[in-house]
């Protein structure tokens, strides 16, 4: 059932995750279980931290905020300056598709020191980020140009 309080939409089925939002700022809070989840038009963020599995999330042309789970999730940003956030052990293993150098990744929950230096690796146009043995992939037509040998991927934030 969907409950919404404020401006938080409480949801535990992919139906219920893609309602429409209101006039002011939305977030979704997803507590199902696995999922392909397509974000309406006016709804700006989606929290599936509670999810109990693996939750594909599409984006739309807002500025989203995206908070992933633990399941390996594959986060397509769309248009919009977007936020992907979560604790590196939930980020490890997602993929972001459609990031471009005006998206963000952060990760939460830990200090530089313990994160450690990052490695870049992937391939040209797909770089993958390691900390600590856990990667995160990116995609997207702004990193077209990624090349591993330098690690240049626009705008990062650990």
């Amino acid at each position: 059932d969907i409950e919404a309080f404020g401006n938080e939409v409480f949801a535990d089925t992919e139906q219920e995750a893609e309602a429409p939002g209101t006039t002011n700022l939305d977030t979704i809070i997803y507590t199902g279980g696995e999922a392909d989840i397509q974000l309406a038009s006016d709804v700006e963020n989606i929290d599936v931290s509670g999810a109990t599995g693996a939750v594909d999330i599409d984006g739309n042309a807002l500025d989203n905020v995206v908070t992933v789970g633990a399941g390996v999730n594959k986060i397509t940003t769309g248009a919009g300056m977007d936020s992907v956030r979560g604790p590196l052990d939930d980020l490890a293993g997602d993929e972001i598709t459609d990031f471009s150098t005006e998206d963000e990744v952060i990760i939460e929950g830990v200090t530089l020191a313990a994160l450690g230096a990052p490695g870049f690796g992937g391939a040209l146009g797909a770089p993958e980020i390691t900390f600590n043995g856990k990667t995160i992939k990116l995609s997207g037509p702004d990193l077209a140009d990624y090349d591993p040998a330098d690690g240049e991927i626009g705008r990062a934030h650990v």
